[in-house]
């Protein structure tokens, strides 16, 4: 998954931009976020730390307190744990829709890529019966 992506689902699941998420701003839910997306950044796509800070307008050592921060946060508060859980939640949809839609323009790039309607006739009709195996 691209960081802009990342940025997107974080704006749609807790309203906060990027321009907000790199901001000098110190309110609790924009720290919140800065380590959810940092977590996720270096856990999941192994982002170097000077990398994440980049995109966080942060230097690395901060991106460590942030990183250090989570895994605390993660067993003791029951509140940031649930948070983190959804935001988990909406990267997993997007995943998931994301992978339809390629499984989706990879069918119709197949069915016009053929010359004549008996072929692309045959192509739907393998769909049909063999789901989405075909792709």
């Amino acid at each position: 998954m691209k960081t802009e992506k990342l940025f997107e689902i974080i704006e749609k699941t807790f309203g906060c931009d990027k321009v907000l998420l790199r901001s000098k701003s110190r309110k609790a839910t924009i720290v919140e976020i800065r380590q959810f997306f940092a977590a996720y950044t270096r856990n999941e796509l192994n982002m170097y730390l000077t990398d994440i800070g980049k995109l966080l307008n942060r230097d690395h050592s901060t991106v460590v307190n942030m990183l250090k921060n989570h895994v605390n946060l993660m067993e003791y508060d029951n509140s940031y744990y649930d948070k983190w859980m959804s935001f988990l939640l909406e990267i997993q949809k997007h995943k998931y829709l994301y992978s339809h839609d390629y499984q989706a323009n990879k069918i119709l790039e197949e069915i016009e890529a053929q010359k004549f309607y008996g072929a692309k006739i045959n192509i739907i009709k393998k769909l049909l019966t063999n789901g989405s195996k075909m792709v």
